[in-house]
């Protein structure tokens, strides 16, 4: 309803131990195309450069804070994909396209505009497309465009009827290689490292109960041997005197 939130909790970008950088980006765009509180939760003077650029990322909080207040809804929800669609109040449509797979190649995803977009979208109508976090114009599209989606990875797009009379339609599909990657921003947490370092540090406490439990076997055997090893002492009755 109208003034009222859905707060799915707050962000944890800022964190790298917590999350690479592509997933960054797709807690940061879940949560504009939400219209959820950004509330940040890391310490603001440690948060590293690649993830600041994102928690301040003007062209993606506009989204969040779009006036309309228009909470955004799912158009396809799988265990692979995501879409969430987001009206706007001057008639634009924010768009997140998320890839849940992890594994070594990405995904085309193809945006049918009148499927996605409502009843409002013809199949005459050309619409111009623009990515939030490469902040660039992909060009004018007619009736669809295709996105190339990395791994645990996601695009933001803005899409508008704008400057649609005379556009050409883009051409299929629109291959956005922009460095998402932990690699190509240069934090040390990669998508590979990051599961190593969780495992490392969950096997360090298992290793460390597992000792304690066996130095606590071994005292209490040790203790018993003592105790059955008492020597039998032969007691006799004192007669009277």
């Amino acid at each position: 309803r109208a003034s009222a939130w859905h707060d799915p909790d707050m962000l944890i970008v800022g964190k790298p131990w917590a999350l690479t950088v592509s997933q960054a980006q797709i807690q940061f765009a879940t949560w504009a195309v939400l219209s959820a509180p950004l509330f940040i939760g890391a310490d603001p003077r440690v948060i590293p450069d690649e993830h600041m650029e994102i928690l301040l990322n003007t062209e993606v909080i506009d989204i969040n804070q779009d006036p309309l207040g228009d909470q955004g809804r799912p158009v396809v929800f799988n265990s692979l994909t995501h879409v969430w669609v987001k009206d706007l109040d001057n008639g634009d449509w924010a768009v997140v396209v998320i890839n849940l797979q992890n594994i070594n190649h990405g995904m085309n995803e193809t945006l049918n505009f009148a499927e996605i977009l409502g009843d409002e979208v013809t199949s005459a109508d050309v619409l111009s497309a623009r990515d939030l976090f490469a902040h660039q114009e992909l060009g004018r599209f007619e009736e669809s465009m295709t996105v190339f989606v990395k791994p645990q990875s996601c695009i933001a797009l803005r899409i508008s009827t704008r400057d649609s009379v005379s556009g050409v339609p883009g051409v299929n599909p629109v291959i956005i290689d922009r460095p998402a990657s932990d690699e190509s921003q240069g934090t040390s947490f990669s998508k590979a490292t990051a599961p190593l370092w969780v495992t490392i540090f969950v096997l360090f406490f298992v290793c460390i109960a597992a000792f304690g439990y066996i130095w606590r076997l071994r005292k209490k055997e040790k203790l018993t041997t003592k105790t059955l090893a008492v020597p039998f002492v032969e007691i006799h009755e004192v007669g009277q005197i």
